[in-house]
């Protein structure tokens, strides 16, 4: 498979194309706009996950561990890049079907929203690609 990146054209094996890189950084845009709207309280809540698609999200960011392990004894990028389009789609499932703002479960899906953020943000930068705070 070939990829274009930083203008560059790249092999890449049975990951997805690197241009995945402008969703994520939406995505991350997307969370800090949520957080800059929440009480400075969100970051001491207990996270309670009631609806699936938060669990298939926090199961899926606390792989990120094994996944950066994974890239760095096996050399492929491309696994990261895989984990991170799939998290951006998973986000995309949470994002719809739960509301954030307003919810009984506001602040641990606040917090949730945080650790997506998180996994994106070095994600992208462990492949050297920059985030936007905003778009």
């Amino acid at each position: 498979m070939r990829a274009v990146l930083d203008g560059r054209e790249r092999e890449g094996g049975a990951g997805q194309p690197l241009n995945f890189e402008c969703s994520e950084c939406e995505q991350f845009a997307r969370i800090r706009g949520i957080q800059r709207k929440l009480p400075p309280s969100s970051a001491t809540a207990n996270v309670v996950l009631t609806h699936d698609s938060e669990r298939i999200l926090a199961r899926h960011i606390i792989k990120l561990h094994e996944v950066v392990a994974e890239m760095e004894s096996e050399l492929t990028p491309n696994a990261l890049c895989d984990y991170l389009y799939e998290l951006s789609q998973k986000f995309n499932v949470f994002y719809e079907l739960c509301p954030v703002l307003g919810s009984e479960h506001q602040e641990s899906r606040a917090i949730l929203c945080t650790a997506t953020a998180m996994a994106l943000r070095l994600g992208l930068d462990l492949l050297g690609i920059e985030t936007l705070e905003r778009m």
